[in-house]
């Protein structure tokens, strides 16, 4: 089964991958709507998203941590017939 590739930005942003594109395949376009509190922010640099996701992990940096068996394939599976 082939998985789709998602593209996701601007108008322009997407366009940088028109070589990538095969003109013969099939595309979906979704056009997202334009809402003030959207988290994606293309105009970001990528120093300023390596910036977003440190602070995201700072934030996160006090959460308790799993057990080890919370990993176990036998502890994930063990409701599965």
């Amino acid at each position: 089964m082939v998985k789709p590739i998602v593209y996701e930005g601007t108008w322009r942003e997407l366009a940088a991958h028109a070589v990538e594109l095969d003109p013969h395949k099939k595309l979906q376009l979704i056009v997202l709507p334009q809402d003030d509190e959207s988290h994606y922010r293309a105009d970001l640099t990528p120093e300023e998203r390596i910036q977003m996701l440190d602070a995201l992990a700072e934030m996160n940096r006090n959460l308790p941590g799993l057990p080890d068996d919370a990993f176990d394939r036998e502890k994930l599976y063990e409701d599965v017939p």
